[in-house]
């Protein structure tokens, strides 16, 4: 169940693909954001009136706004599975990219040995007999390789980190290690999210929408939403807004919107 939530969470609240922006931001402040006491409902109320002449740069990025790269790092070379695991831990601890590619060709090694068993034509290298001996040889250390590039700094592996995450993650069986992960991986979001990047705010608008890492709080939702909407760099955000308005107070809508400021004025203004 919570994988179809998850699902349908990344089609509403994820928009479009990758687009590059280099600007920077140092800011590591996490706003408070909190749900309103208000108990009138929202009856028809929309606090989304904006003018495309407004404040907001329609269609052009703010000073410290920013998405992730899109950067495909793609996989090590297959050629990297004969070394010993001792080095391609070393050279993973060393290199968050090196981490991040040797995860990504785990994966691929563990879809391919769920295939044929050969893919050697006319004495050609067995990829499939290599990628047998890296699963292998790698065993648990194929996630940690994702998580060595997560906490290395790349914003892509910290996504990755958190889809990652949630596949094992069920809020009525989790271990601790399980919900230690997903809090972790929630946190490295988070942190992106308040440094300007708006692929971030939308899916911390998610874990909040949904409530399977942190409690649900969609005056925490919108904040981010809106956030990532006054970037200028997020498409059809205005909609994703009026469909959470629908079970909001009036006031939880103001504070949301000054919520949201405030997330948007520490990293972006």
């Amino acid at each position: 169940m919570w994988k179809c939530i998850f699902l349908l969470t990344v089609i509403i609240f994820s928009i479009t693909g990758y687009k590059a922006i280099d600007n920077g931001i140092d800011s590591s402040s996490k706003p408070k954001v909190g749900e309103s006491k208000d108990p009138s409902p929202n009856s028809g109320h929309s606090s989304i009136n904006i003018h495309k002449e407004g404040p907001f740069n329609w269609g052009m990025p703010t000073k410290g706004a920013k998405r992730f790269s899109g950067v495909r790092y793609g996989s090590l070379p297959i050629e990297e599975a004969d070394l010993e695991i001792s080095e391609i831990l070393k050279k993973a601890m060393d290199d968050g990219i090196y981490a991040y590619r040797a995860w990504s060709l785990y994966e691929r090694c563990a879809i391919l040995n769920k295939t044929s068993d050969s893919n050697s034509t006319n004495g050609s290298i067995d990829i499939a007999q290599k990628c047998r001996n890296y699963v292998q040889k790698v065993g648990n250390n194929g996630h940690e390789f994702l998580f060595m590039a997560a906490k290395s700094g790349i914003p892509e592996a910290k996504v990755d980190y958190l889809s990652m995450a949630y596949y094992d993650f069920d809020i009525n069986t989790a271990t601790a290690e399980q919900k230690n992960k997903a809090s972790q991986a929630y946190t490295m979001v988070l942190e992106e999210a308040n440094n300007g990047n708006a692929d971030a705010m939308v899916l911390v608008a998610g874990i909040y929408q949904t409530g399977l890492i942190v409690k649900k709080n969609t005056v925490a939702s919108y904040a981010y939403e809106y956030a990532a909407m006054k970037t200028g760099l997020m498409k059809n955000r205005e909609e994703v807004l009026k469909i959470l308005e629908r079970d909001m107070t009036k006031g939880q809508i103001n504070e949301a919107i000054q919520s949201g400021d405030q997330i948007f004025n520490i990293c972006c203004k």
